[in-house]
């Protein structure tokens, strides 16, 4: 019988949460984890890449934006002084004034923007130095055309015209070519200060670019990193279910699955709920292998007790009898023989001694015959005092002379009971198979001889000769 399980597992309800629970949490906690870092990440990249995008667009663009406007508005205030130098009339003249004025203000206001966005106020200020001096050439022009103009309708309206006047006419002329070509460097000089401006910002979004595309590098890797944690995070996860659950549950499968599972096959681990599981499992295992331990020696016991007597552990009557009509008549030249026994006076040891005297000197007797006789004879307590024996292929007088032998031990030996001392005897009956004649008849021969033994004064053997005279012989 296997031994009793007295180790107790921990019990699956001490905490909220324990063992394997616990564990598929915090595994389960660091995915979501290092995913929404992850995401969170990704995020961030996405939000300063867009912020980036945004200054660029409201800050480097709109300086691009701003120079080349101021670059065109110089350059058509230069064009609007070539506009005034055409001029023939006063009218044209002021509107040639008019247009150069509307330049003007549109210069100041874009080197004000600029000058904002840029915040370099050295640089702005020599395109405000160029500007004025153009105002200031643009003034002068505005003097020397009105007087052309003027200069023009009086020589109209000389007959020979004036030398004075055409030389006047002609410094005039020289004066404006002086300051066109003023203008002209001034307008060149003004492209270089605006180009500045534009290489700066240029420069400028090259740079930010450039460390755009080193912090996305940099997000790149910490993404990677990200994502190979998720990977490992995600794998952490399989791998403890498939090894700390999957695989204990196929071990605990695979033992269950045995022929005949023992407590020992059970694997019981750690103190996860598996464990539980598994200690539970070889608690039920240990319990159903102990009931049926129990079952089978009950059956065995019963099996036994169907064929055996339960006091004297010899075969019981109802087994000697089916022995009888197996056997049935013996074959050409086989030997069955029957022999009866009886304990003579049983009744006055129960009545004397009681009954359990009277069962020791049953078992005592039962022990000897068993003991005496040779194992192929089958002995059955045939009765309450009465013993059968049936011997196949066993010489008559060899065993004539066995039981002699049993008959006269029995008659020697003294039974102790508690301070009594028991002297037993035994009568018996002996008879061999005839040929062509039934089992039956030889038993209810052996019988009949059994009672001649008890007639003839008891503890004696009284046997039916095999000779076909059929002459008895009386020991």
């Amino acid at each position: 019988m296997a031994p009793e399980l007295t180790a107790k597992s921990p019990s699956p309800s001490s905490g909220l949460l324990s063992g394997l629970a616990l564990r598929t949490l915090l595994l389960s906690l660091l995915l979501v984890g290092v995913t929404l870092g992850a995401i969170l990440l990704a995020l961030h990249a996405f939000g300063q890449y867009r912020d980036t995008i945004a200054e660029l667009d409201q800050q480097q663009n709109r300086g691009l934006a701003t120079a080349h406007l101021l670059l065109q508005q110089t350059e058509g205030l230069v064009s609007s002084s070539s506009l005034l130098l055409l001029a023939s009339t006063h009218f044209q003249r002021r509107e040639a004034m008019f247009e150069i004025a509307d330049r003007a203000e549109w210069v100041g206001r874009l080197v004000n923007q600029l000058a904002a966005l840029r915040g370099e106020s050295s640089r702005v200020d020599d395109i405000l130095a160029v500007r004025q001096q153009l105002m200031a050439n643009v003034a002068a022009m505005q003097g020397l055309v009105h007087q052309r103009i003027d200069l023009r309708a009086a020589l109209s309206g000389d007959s020979p015209p004036s030398r004075a006047r055409l030389e006047q006419l002609a410094d005039v002329e020289m004066q404006l070519a002086a300051i066109i070509r003023d203008n002209r460097l001034l307008s060149r000089n003004l492209g270089i200060s605006v180009g500045y401006h534009v290489t700066a910002i240029r420069e400028q979004v090259q740079g930010t670019i450039g460390d755009l595309n080193a912090d996305i590098a940099r997000l790149e890797t910490l993404l990677k990193a990200s994502a190979v944690a998720v990977i490992l995070a995600v794998l952490l996860l399989l791998g403890f279910i498939q090894f700390g659950v999957v695989r204990r549950l196929r071990r605990l499968q695979a033992s269950l699955s045995r022929p005949r599972p023992l407590p020992e096959h059970i694997e019981v681990r750690g103190g996860d709920e598996v464990a539980h599981m598994g200690a539970a499992i070889r608690r039920y295992v240990h319990s159903i292998n102990l009931n049926e331990q129990r079952i089978l020696e009950m059956n065995r016991e019963l099996n036994f007790l169907a064929t055996h007597d339960s006091l004297t552990r010899l075969h019981n009557r109802h087994y000697f009898e089916q022995a009888l009509k197996v056997h049935g008549e013996a074959p050409q030249g086989s030997t069955l023989c029957v022999a009866l026994m009886d304990i003579d006076h049983f009744k006055a040891i129960n009545d004397s001694f009681g009954h359990d005297a009277g069962d020791r000197v049953l078992q005592h007797i039962a022990r000897l015959i068993r003991r005496e006789l040779p194992d192929e004879v089958l002995v059955a307590r045939y009765g309450g005092e009465e013993f059968a024996l049936l011997a196949r292929d066993v010489p008559f007088k060899a065993l004539q002379r066995g039981l002699d032998v049993l008959r006269r031990e029995i008659a020697a030996m003294v039974i102790e009971v508690g301070s009594q001392r028991l002297a037993v005897t035994i009568s018996i009956g002996l008879a061999q198979q005839q040929p062509g004649c039934a089992l039956a008849t030889t038993v209810k021969v052996a019988d009949e001889r059994l009672y001649q033994a008890k007639n003839a004064g008891r503890n004696r053997l009284v046997a039916h000769s095999p000779r076909p005279s059929g002459n008895e012989v009386s020991l």
